[in-house]
């Protein structure tokens, strides 16, 4: 399937974990996460992909400002998959933060 035709429910992702997604992304802590997932998208546009993620801002308002040189429904796709790629990077952080917390409280000898 093109990259264009790829829908969240495609990666697997719920709504409920979209939002959630899309809230991380707009904290600070999160920046080189977003910045990682838009370069992996597509390194051409990931700065619209960035800001489209961490400040919401749309399409339509970056291109007047300027010229993104790809179309609507492409920006969007490449950004739900940026989103993904972002979304695993978040769930493998908190795995790998689970396990840190695990083998702190390890008293085997």
């Amino acid at each position: 399937m093109r990259t264009r035709e790829m829908k969240l429910k495609h990666y697997g992702i719920t709504f409920e974990e979209n939002k959630w997604a899309l809230e991380q992304a707009r904290l600070k802590e999160n920046e080189k996460l977003v910045r990682l997932a838009a370069e992996q998208s597509n390194p051409d546009i990931a700065d619209g992909i960035i800001r489209s993620l961490m400040i919401g801002e749309s399409f339509d308002k970056m291109n007047k400002d300027i010229d993104m040189n790809i179309k609507r429904d492409d920006f969007y796709a490449y950004r739900r998959q940026a989103t993904y790629i972002f979304w695993i990077l978040l769930n493998g952080r908190e795995l790998d933060r689970e396990n840190i917390d695990r083998s702190d409280n390890d008293y085997s000898l």
